[in-house]
């Protein structure tokens, strides 16, 4: 949670799930580390549902916020299960774009769960063997 929880500052969150698959059970901590980075990335939601008129200046910015427009569930679960340090700006453009923060939080949590799932299995067979 707390490396989502930051804006624009690229924590790896999934090195700590590699790590502590070594002991732990891959599936729940894809569980516990997925809902728990969805509920960091509320962070950027907010800030771009509260700020987003300041940063549409950016046309790049833009662009994000009316592809999840139309795309929201799709456009978050990609952008959530692919690991790219540019999902804040996902957030920040979903926020703006007003989609519900329930929504955005589900569907977060649904692509960072699959995403560390697969981490913790990665992790699990590389320390473990097969």
């Amino acid at each position: 949670m707390l490396g989502s929880a930051t804006i624009l500052i690229p924590v790896p969150g999934w090195a700590v799930v590699i790590g502590l698959s070594q002991s732990l059970n891959p599936v729940l901590l894809g569980i516990v580390a997925g809902v728990g980075s969805a509920i960091g990335e509320l962070t950027a939601y907010l800030f771009g549902h509260g700020m987003g008129r300041l940063i549409e200046k950016k046309k790049e910015f833009n662009r994000q916020k009316n592809w999840i427009q139309k795309n929201d569930v799709w456009a978050i679960f990609i952008l959530s299960f692919l690991p790219n340090p540019l999902f804040d700006m996902a957030g920040l453009a979903a926020g703006a774009a007003h989609v519900p923060w329930y929504r955005f939080l589900i569907i977060c949590a649904i692509g960072r769960v699959l995403r560390f799932t697969l981490f913790g299995f990665a992790g699990y067979y590389y320390f473990n063997g097969f």
